[in-house]
């Protein structure tokens, strides 16, 4: 437990514009259980955080989005911060990881939309707002999917 808020006291002191986002924690422990020693496991963070995507995610910037109608704040947002370990298996989160080191950032882009296919159902199922938003924040159950086929979804995001 200390070696963890000991890596997340570290990023917050090293990003201070950025400070503490809930969500990275989950990332910072998925570290330390596959890295060896702590600094690794900030320097990997650091890393993963400090790339244009999901720093986009952990600044405060409203005002890109304030002409939509919609708030996608409200149901991506937990998602990115936390790199999808949210969202989907931690399992195929940290697949996605692996993808992500070796692809760059736009496979995030596609898991969204990847996980959104795999919600379709539900979402079309959804009656309200309220539903809608409880289906997205509930994201894919561990049995959904296994890594295989999670990454496959992703691969074939936003193609035709």
């Amino acid at each position: 437990m200390w070696l963890l808020t000991d890596v997340l006291k570290a990023y917050s002191m090293y990003r201070s514009d950025v400070g503490y986002v809930p969500g990275t924690s989950t990332i910072a422990a998925i570290l330390l259980l596959n890295l060896p020693d702590p600094s690794s496991s900030f320097q990997a963070l650091s890393n993963i955080l400090n790339r244009p995507l999901p720093l986009s995610f952990h600044t405060n910037d409203t005002g890109a989005i304030s002409h939509l109608n919609l708030d996608p704040d409200v149901y991506l947002r937990d998602t990115f911060v936390s790199l999808f370990t949210s969202s989907i298996s931690l399992d195929n989160a940290s697949r996605l990881w692996d993808v992500a080191v070796f692809e760059g950032d736009g496979v995030l882009v596609r898991a969204a939309v990847a996980l959104f296919g795999s919600l379709e159902s539900k979402l079309n199922d959804a009656s309200n707002d309220e539903e809608i938003l409880e289906v997205l924040k509930g994201g894919v159950s561990a049995e959904g999917l296994g890594e295989e086929d999670w990454i496959m979804a992703v691969r074939g995001a936003g193609k035709s």
